[in-house]
């Protein structure tokens, strides 16, 4: 058996323009409020959320009641800057958002000139509006981690809610996976990727399984009390996210090799006396990605093969001699009886006879000559 699959991932030229956001995907909302000393509301007061790995910049500002609201932020960590006439400028680094994540941050700003700026560090915690039940999975996590058949989506077999029901395809190889949440079927679960329809239309599950762990950038997992965009699913929400281009240049190599020569002879091929069957899995690829123009362009790019080639041995059960002769005594002329064995052939019987509810058996090592 040969079989190869090929996965190509070209997120070329993924334009993110300094005045522009993102359209709707897999993003994060950033919002809060923002006060003076006496708890009393601020209007007017412009904030800016700079990605730290791109630069680019998403603005936001503050209603009459103080609120702000910065949408289509793409996961990652930003620093967020604060300001307004006859206040200090305050600056919160390393804000760490998720996909689907809706991030309250608020802040109480000073008076003084806006030349002069307050640094927060830590504070108070974050107000995270996300789904109450579920997690993300970080691009080092899918990497690192061992993930079965490839599939980044395994890792979610980890959260609370989540299991393998039996006599599907997680761990027997395939490439796709399915999960069985808060005890719904797993036909009700929803598998985006990058937040766009990836369900097969005919059987549901994952219509393209996504097998590139080092083009992961995250993997959002909601398994309750998720947003009406996500209306279709009654089980969870399975969100693979990709990566995209920074203004560091950086990629990755990939070569995975698997055979029978790293493998233990099975009790079963003990027991039959079967070789071991023979394979070579051989999995290897790319990833790269950088900058266009600095702060504003970017590209990623991404490919990957994998190629299975094997052979199974696995032993046959057929009708000794004396066997054949006893069904032959019992239906002299039957049709069906005459096709079997004209198809079974003489085999090459390796195992002794014995005798189970009357009927003689052997094993056979070989196809007929």
């Amino acid at each position: 058996m040969r079989i190869r699959r090929a996965s190509l991932l070209l997120l070329a030229l993924v334009l993110r323009l300094t005045s522009d956001s993102l359209a709707a995907g897999p993003t994060a909302t950033l919002t809060g409020r923002v006060t003076d000393p006496s708890g009393a509301a601020i209007s007017g007061v412009k904030l800016r959320a700079t990605h730290v790995e791109t630069n680019v910049s998403f603005s936001g500002e503050t209603n009459t009641q103080g609120r702000y609201n910065i949408p289509n932020l793409p996961p990652g960590r930003y620093r967020v800057i604060v300001g307004k006439f006859a206040f200090r400028t305050i600056v919160k680094p390393d804000v760490e958002l998720h996909v689907q994540d809706l991030v309250a941050v608020n802040f109480s700003m000073e008076l003084g000139s806006v030349a002069q700026s307050v640094m927060v560090e830590g504070g108070a915690p974050l107000i995270q509006s996300s789904a109450a039940r579920g997690g993300f999975f970080q691009s080092h996590e899918v990497t690192d981690l061992p993930l079965v058949s490839l599939n980044p989506i395994s890792l979610s077999r980890t959260l609370p809610g989540v299991i393998e029901p039996a006599g599907t395809f997680l761990y027997t190889g395939e490439l796709d996976s399915s999960f069985s949440v808060n005890g719904q079927r797993f036909r009700a679960n929803s598998y985006p990727l990058d937040s766009t329809e990836n369900n097969d239309i005919q059987f549901t599950g994952i219509a393209q399984p996504f097998t590139m762990a080092d083009a992961v950038e995250e993997i959002s997992v909601q398994t309750g009390n998720f947003g009406v965009e996500f209306g279709r699913a009654g089980g969870g929400v399975f969100n693979v996210v990709t990566k995209s281009g920074t203004n560091r240049l950086h990629g990755t190599l990939l070569y995975r090799y698997q055979s029978q020569r790293f493998n233990s002879v099975s009790n079963l091929e003990k027991i039959n006396q079967t070789p071991r069957p023979v394979f070579s899995h051989n999995v290897y690829g790319f990833t790269t990605g950088g900058p266009i123009r600095g702060d504003r362009t970017f590209f990623f790019a991404g490919f990957q093969q994998n190629t299975l080639r094997s052979a199974k041995n696995s032993p046959l059960t057929v009708p000794t001699e004396a066997a054949v002769g006893t069904v032959r005594s019992l239906f002299p002329s039957n049709p069906r009886l005459d096709l079997y064995l004209k198809h079974l052939g003489t085999l090459e019987v390796k195992a002794t006879a014995f005798d189970r509810n009357e009927h003689e058996r052997g094993t056979a090592e070989r196809d007929w000559r």
